[in-house]
């Protein structure tokens, strides 16, 4: 199953975005994650990583509301969506999380 191959990368990559380690632009500053959105991000993400999809989908919505910015949340819920079956959901948060990320080669491939 893709999700159980990608889950610790993605573990790793969120809790450096929430660290704010790193940028999705080169030379901005990343903006800081209110602890709310931090904790719900942790609990979609570890719904996500044990598939219950329908569950973690509403705490990201949540999450996306407040802050659409952020291209690894974005990205998760391409691959919710792509596991689902949904490909034009998944498309078009791909899209967006390229979109965000702008200099992120792999993502616009």
């Amino acid at each position: 199953m893709i999700v159980q191959m990608f889950s610790a990368d993605l573990q790793q990559v969120m809790k450096q975005k929430i660290r704010g380690n790193f940028s999705d632009s080169p030379g901005k500053r990343p903006k800081k994650i209110p602890r709310l959105l931090q904790q719900k991000i942790g609990e979609a993400t570890s719904l996500y990583t044990f598939g219950k999809f329908d569950e973690a989908i509403p705490l990201f919505e949540e999450v996306l509301k407040e802050m659409p910015e952020l291209a690894e949340v974005t990205h998760t819920m391409s691959l919710i969506y792509e596991e689902k079956g949904d490909l034009t959901k998944a498309f078009t948060f791909a899209f967006l999380s390229a979109i965000e990320t702008r200099t992120d080669t792999e993502k616009w491939k």
